[in-house]
């Protein structure tokens, strides 16, 4: 409401009686000719012409880039790649901003293709939109004929890509079709603390190929990645698995200030 009233003001006052550039409004709501103002067309000094604010903006200083540093989870790969070599099951406790969603799934490939050059991996994200953004990310990764994507709404990649990410019902129709995920060699569950009932039912098929897989020559490799795990009811499941730790990383702020805010028209 005080949005919509400041700028009927300057509608009705300035816009309409003022040619030149429209105004920045600022700071706080202008007096009207009912509490005292000489002259409401005048205008008053909480408007400001937009180029003295930009020139205040353009004056902050910029902050030299810096190269990029590395995502904490490439410092934990060899030990990670051991684990899932080493387990059929490995827990990847990756705090937020570690890097996991984006690496884990090249490194688990790159695990599994040390005993068979032909693996492929799955890996699940609980939406769809999360499944493009992972297919971006690690198609920068590992190249973009090695992983694809698919749901509901689309796909992309190639159809025999090494990696294929898909949401937790996407699976769950994978193992209708496909009883004993013949072909894979590991399948990497992401953000394994949201628990949806896909992912619980997924949770419970995959337990049970990899039991029914286990002593052939084609074993099953399971992978529970999130930034949240609950070790104590995942380790009950799983009390045989690998674990893997890795800390986050976080970002400097740098703060900039203007000499006001600003409001911004619909226009």
């Amino acid at each position: 409401q005080f949005v919509k009233e400041r700028r009927e003001w300057y509608n009705k006052h300035i816009m309409s009686e003022r040619p030149g550039p429209p105004v920045a409004v600022i700071d706080h709501p202008p007096t009207s000719p009912a509490s005292g103002a000489e002259n409401p067309l005048e205008m008053p000094q909480h408007v400001v012409a937009p180029e003295t604010v930009t020139a205040s903006i353009q004056e902050a200083p910029v902050k030299k880039e810096e190269a990029p540093r590395k995502f904490p989870v490439e410092e934990a790969k060899e030990e990670f790649i051991a684990k899932v070599r080493t387990h059929d099951t490995v827990l990847l406790d990756g705090k937020t901003g570690s890097g996991k969603s984006s690496f884990a799934l090249g490194y688990v490939l790159e695990a599994v293709q040390q005993e068979n050059p032909n693996a492929r991996v799955l890996g699940t994200q609980p939406r769809r939109i999360a499944v493009e953004e992972t297919y971006k990310r690690v198609k920068g990764i590992v190249g973009e004929d090695n992983v694809a994507f698919h749901h509901g709404k689309g796909k992309a990649g190639p159809d025999n890509a090494r990696i294929t990410i898909m949401p937790d019902a996407s699976l769950t129709n994978e193992i209708r079709r496909n009883s004993t995920l013949a072909g894979i060699s590991a399948v990497v569950v992401d953000e394994a603390d949201q628990e949806g009932t896909d992912m619980i039912v997924n949770m419970g098929l995959l337990k049970k190929i990899q039991r029914d897989r286990a002593g052939t020559d084609h074993p099953l490799k399971i992978v529970y990645t999130t930034a949240t795990f609950d070790k104590d009811k995942h380790k009950k499941f799983n009390p045989d698995a690998g674990e893997v730790e890795v800390p986050g990383r976080t970002f400097e702020v740098d703060k900039r200030f203007i000499d006001a805010p600003l409001l911004i028209s619909d226009d």
